[in-house]
Order: structure tokens, then C-alpha cells, then sequence
């Protein structure tokens, strides 16, 4: 029983970290007032600011408060989480198909999946890993994008 419960509140500690984790990295893309996060140059911060304006995902002051009213902000941040990872793994030119839209269909169907699966017992580790595998078969399956124009528009980013 003991064993139990410390297990259960080590995953708790563990989910709370990832939380405020997201949180950082949110404040950091918005606010800057975050010096540094995870070795993210300035050069990348910009990029991953364009590829979320782009999908009208960055938050100005005004929405953050209305998300965190509507308590959304996590949705809102596992969103920046998930455009950083895209765009620091193979499958970044994926970032030039992705509307907001899109993004936000695959992460209402792996929250729902995450809950059927797991039952209430899932953390946002679980949220974020089932969300970006499913954003990869997405750019897997994907075909049809043209690599050259987004390569294209990622030139004219690093000028």
C-alpha cells in the first residue's frame, strides 16, 4: 500500500514538472522572459514563432488570460510543444501542411484516446507522446505536400 502511494505521487511530482515544463517554454516563446530554454537559439525561437503565427497559434497577453479563464492554456501549450518538436525532427517540412485546424482535430482525437486507453490515469506525457506520434503518421501519410516550396519558405526564414 505504501509502495503504491509513493509511486502514485511520483508520477503526480513527474506530471507536474512536465506541466510547468510547457509552461516555460509557452512563456518563453511569448514573453521572452525566459533567458533560455533547452539550448533554443534565438534564430529557432523566431522560426518556431513564424510556423505558430502562421497557424494563428501565438497567444498575445489578452488571449493567454481568456485561456487560462477557460482553462485551455495547457491545450495551448502542448500546441507550442508539439510545432517545437515538429520542427526540430525530420518531419518539419510537414510544418508548411499543418493548419490550426488540423492540429487541433489530431489533439481532440488523442485526447480521446488517451482517456479511453488510460482512464482518467494519464498524464500530459501521454498527451504529448500520442499526440506527436499521430502528428508523424500524419506527415507520413501525408504525401501530397510539396517539399520544395516549404524549403522555400524555410530559406526566406534563416534570411
Amino acid at each position: 500500500m505504501a509502495r503504491e502511494q509513493a509511486e502514485e505521487q511520483a508520477d503526480e511530482r513527474a506530471n507536474e514538472h512536465n506541466i510547468i515544463k510547457l509552461n516555460i517554454f509557452f512563456n518563453y516563446i511569448n514573453k521572452g522572459n525566459v533567458k533560455n530554454f533547452e539550448n533554443i537559439g534565438e534564430e529557432d525561437k523566431k522560426n518556431i514563432r513564424y510556423w505558430l503565427t502562421n497557424m494563428d497559434l501565438l497567444v498575445s497577453p489578452e488571449v493567454q488570460t481568456i485561456l487560462e479563464s477557460n482553462n485551455r492554456l495547457l491545450e495551448y501549450e502542448i500546441y507550442y510543444w508539439a510545432i517545437k518538436e515538429l520542427y526540430y525532427s525530420p518531419y518539419k517540412g510537414f510544418l508548411c501542411k499543418l493548419t490550426r485546424q488540423k492540429l487541433q482535430e489530431v489533439y481532440l482525437r488523442t485526447i480521446k484516446y488517451v482517456t479511453l486507453a488510460q482512464q482518467e490515469n494519464y498524464t500530459v506525457l501521454d498527451v504529448i507522446n500520442y499526440l506527436m506520434k499521430s502528428l508523424e503518421n500524419e506527415a507520413k501519410e501525408d504525401s501530397k505536400y510539396d517539399i520544395l516550396p516549404c524549403n522555400t519558405k524555410l530559406r526566406k526564414l534563416q534570411q
